[in-house]
Formats: C-alpha cells, sequence, structure tokens
C-alpha cells in the first residue's frame, strides 16, 4: 500500500513500514534541513518541502498522492507544547 507522511520531520514514525508492505510515496516536511535529511534517508521517497497551509504546497501533496495512488495518510504534527513553534 501506499501512503503519504505529513509533517514528516526526518522519517522515525515510518522507519519499519516498509517491512509490513506500506510505501511512503509522499512526504512533506516544512524544515528545510530536514526534509533534505529525509531524502537521504529515504530516496525513493517524493519529498515536498514548505508548509502545507501554502495552497502551491498543499496541491503538489494532493497531486502526488493521486498520481502515486496514495491510500494511507500518515501524520505526526508537532506537540505545540515543545515546539517552537508553540508557547512552551
Amino acid at each position: 500500500m501506499n501512503a503519504v507522511s505529513l509533517f514528516a520531520n526526518i522519517g522515525v514514525a515510518e522507519a519499519y513500514l516498509k517491512e509490513i508492505g506500506i510505501n511512503i510515496v509522499v512526504a512533506n516536511e516544512i524544515v528545510k534541513r530536514r526534509a533534505d535529511l529525509y531524502s537521504e534517508i529515504y530516496p525513493e521517497s517524493k519529498m515536498i518541502c514548505g508548509d502545507i497551509n501554502d495552497e502551491i504546497i498543499y496541491s503538489a501533496i494532493v497531486n502526488e498522492c493521486i498520481y502515486n495512488n496514495v491510500e494511507i495518510v500518515i501524520a505526526t504534527p508537532p506537540c505545540q507544547g515543545m515546539s517552537t513553534a508553540g508557547p512552551r
């Protein structure tokens, strides 16, 4: 089965999914250095770097998901209490 990973970070959440038949074919991460490392670890996945709230990024994710017949959505959004974007 094909999946998309949103808020992917460096891919820790999907480390062993391939072993059970889940292929991450599309991923999204907002932080470029994390997206770059993800791409090194998972070169077979299409990484789309940018803010999912941006219409261009969102459309790119949706289009890649449709093209790759994505059946599963995996999302590991940051905990706002721990995130540098949150109020801590």
